[in-house]
């Protein structure tokens, strides 16, 4: 769906992130708990029962962009990121769509924790995995807190 050639209209859709991201909440707030993990969870289940196919979310452009928003958000703000896009190498996975890194202020290869929001859509929906982003967030934490970068 994000296919984001410029940083000026990445800079454009990053602007709205957070609104959406809120807009998510009202939507769905029956998603929504008071834990990330148990939210993240409940995202998975929903996504499997609601969208049996990749392409039938990537349809509903609206929820789709809402989705990218308040997850990429959720591991954004637990996880001390930012939201980057790579727009100068087309043959990078990451080429168009946005990223969140942890650890910015490098080359987007060579950032040792990111999370490209996108991706992990597809994967759950294809290997039917409800647990698979909350799995990603508590491995994130796991990780970066050993590392000290927590």
């Amino acid at each position: 769906m994000y296919k984001f050639t410029n940083q000026i209209d990445f800079a454009e859709w990053r602007s709205q992130v957070e609104n959406k991201a809120l807009l998510f909440v009202e939507k769905f707030e029956t998603l929504i708990d008071e834990s990330a993990e148990q939210t993240l969870l409940n995202i998975g289940k929903w996504l499997l029962n609601t969208y049996p196919e990749m392409i039938d979310l990537e349809n509903d452009t609206e929820t789709w962009d809402l989705l990218v928003c308040f997850v990429g958000e959720t591991f954004r703000k637990s996880l001390n990121g930012v939201w980057v896009c790579e727009d100068e190498d087309e043959r990078s996975i990451y080429y168009g769509k946005p990223v969140v890194v942890f650890g910015a202020n490098v080359v987007l290869e060579e950032i040792k924790y990111f999370y490209n929001i996108t991706h992990i859509f597809t994967m759950m929906i294809d290997r039917q995995q409800s647990d698979r982003i909350k799995v990603h967030y508590l491995e994130f934490i796991e990780d970066m807190t050993n590392d000290g970068a927590l």
